[in-house]
Parts: C-alpha cells; structure tokens; sequence
C-alpha cells in the first residue's frame, strides 16, 4: 500500500465511476465503479483519482492537465485546470472528477492521461479506454 505521506505530489489510481460524489466526506461511498474500459457515447462516465500532497510543507496549489488522445496519437481533449491548496482538506489530499466527453469521440481506442504538477513536482497516471 502507497504511503501517500511522504511523497510531495502523488496521485491515487483512476478509477472509472458512474456517479460523482456530492460532498468530499462522502466521493468514495457514493461511488458506483467499474473495471470496464469499453463504453457507448450515451453512457456518463467519469474518471475519479486523489491528489495528494505530503509531508508538512505549506499546501500550494497545484494545475491538472488532462489529454485523451486517439489511436492516430492525435489530441482530442487537452484540459489544463487549477487546484488550489484550499481545494486539499487537512489530510492533504484532494478529490478529482473528470466526466468522460464520450458522446463527442468516435468509435476507436483512447487514451487518458492525468498529469499534475506543482512547482517542479509532478506526478501522472495514464489508462486506455475505447468507445464502441
């Protein structure tokens, strides 16, 4: 098991969800996860992860770049977004939601990449998917 509180920036898995949770005290219960990677372009799905800033140094805000990009290696989505500290509770870390645009993408395989970075920190997790 990761310890999360050690590393500066760290990122939790991606997981894939059905549901988006209401509140931070409640993202991971009320969530409805998968393990599949193939969807419709009528299905709401998104992707959920933790970013995590360990250690005790002062929070900082942090920037989330998220790409999707298709077989031909060509960039459909290209998201930069801002997290900032207060985003991060007192246990440093701090839920994401990324809802998946699949009624936008055509048929094919996909891949999805988080990156965040904070100051010279940074830290990524990447996973494929397809539309059908």
């Amino acid at each position: 098991v990761p310890d999360f509180t050690k590393e500066p920036l760290s990122l939790s898995g991606v997981v894939f969800t059905a549901s988006a949770g209401s509140t931070r005290g409640d993202a991971l219960a009320s969530l409805t996860t998968t393990t599949a990677r193939a969807f419709s372009p009528t299905d709401r799905m998104q992707a959920f992860l933790r970013v995590y800033q360990g250690g005790t140094a002062a929070l900082a805000p942090v920037v989330l770049t998220t790409r999707i990009v298709d077989a031909e290696n060509a960039t459909v989505v290209n998201h930069p977004e801002s997290l900032p500290a207060a985003a991060f509770a007192r246990d440093r870390q701090a839920d994401y939601f990324l809802r998946l645009p699949l009624s936008s993408l055509k048929p094919g395989e996909y891949w999805l990449s988080i990156e965040v970075a904070a100051g010279k920190r940074t830290a990524k997790r990447d996973l494929r998917f397809s539309v059908r």
